[in-house]
C-alpha cells in the first residue's frame, strides 16, 4: 500500500497531477533512523484498514490524502507533530491550489489525531483508522507496543512506564475508544483487554 502507485490514484482522486516527487519526499520522512512504528508500514496499515469501511466517509479521498500525511513528521522530542504534518500538507496542498474547504478538512483530520476528538463523521473516521492497532489481537498490540517504546529509547524506564500508564488509562478514561460504530463493534473489546494488560503489566514493573 505504501507505494508511489497508490500514493499517484490518491493524488489523481482529490484532483491533483500524479508527482512522484512527493513519493520521494515521503518515503524520506517515513523511513528516518528514528521510527520504528510510525513508518511506511504504519500508513500502509491505514490504507488498508481505510479501504474496508471507505463507503462511510464522506471525502473518502480526503481521507486518504491525510492517511499518508498525518504522522510525516514525527519527532517524539516535540508535541506539536501532527500541527507540522498538518502545515506541511497545507502547504502542499495550496502549492496545488484545490478548494479551501478541501484543505481545511484535511487539516482539521491531521490535528485530530492527536486531539483524538473528531469535529467531523471523517474526523472520526481518520482517528479510528489511526488507534485500530489497539484491538489487534495481542501478539500484535504486543509488538506495536514494543517499537513506541524504541521510538522513545532515549526516555529513561521509569519515566516511560509512568507517561505511558497515563496515555493507555486515558483511552480507558473515555466513554468509548472508538467514536464510530464499525470500529467500536470490531476492535472496542479487544482494545480494552490489551490496554488493561498493558497497563497492570506497566505497573507492576514498577
Amino acid at each position: 500500500m505504501f507505494t508511489s502507485r497508490n500514493l499517484q490514484n490518491t493524488l489523481l482522486n482529490l484532483g491533483l497531477s500524479p508527482d512522484e516527487s512527493l513519493f520521494t519526499q515521503l518515503e524520506a520522512a517515513y523511513t528516518e533512523k528514528t521510527r520504528y512504528y510510525h513508518t511506511g508500514r504504519h500508513i500502509s496499515q491505514c490504507l488498508r484498514q481505510f479501504q474496508k469501511i471507505q463507503d462511510l466517509a464522506v471525502f473518502p479521498h480526503e481521507i486518504e490524502f491525510s492517511i499518508w500525511f498525518h504522522d510525516v513528521i514525527y519527532d517524539t522530542h516535540r508535541a506539536d507533530n501532527e500541527e507540522k504534518s498538518a502545515a506541511i500538507a497545507v502547504d502542499y496542498l495550496k502549492q496545488h491550489q484545490p478548494g479551501s474547504d478541501i484543505v481545511h478538512r484535511i487539516e482539521d483530520m491531521i490535528v485530530a489525531t492527536k486531539t483524538h476528538n473528531p469535529s467531523t463523521p471523517d474526523c472520526a473516521l481518520l482517528i479510528d483508522v489511526d488507534l485500530s492497532i489497539l484491538g489487534t489481537k495481542p501478539e500484535t498490540f504486543e509488538y506495536f507496543d514494543s517499537q513506541i517504546r524504541k521510538e522513545y529509547e532515549w526516555v529513561p524506564d521509569a519515566d516511560f512506564r509512568q507517561g505511558r500508564i497515563a496515555v493507555l488509562k486515558s483511552f480507558l478514561d473515555r466513554a468509548s475508544i472508538f467514536h464510530t460504530e464499525y470500529f467500536c463493534h470490531k476492535y472496542e473489546k479487544q482494545a480494552k483487554q490489551n490496554l488493561l494488560r498493558k497497563i497492570n503489566e506497566l505497573t507492576t514493573q514498577y
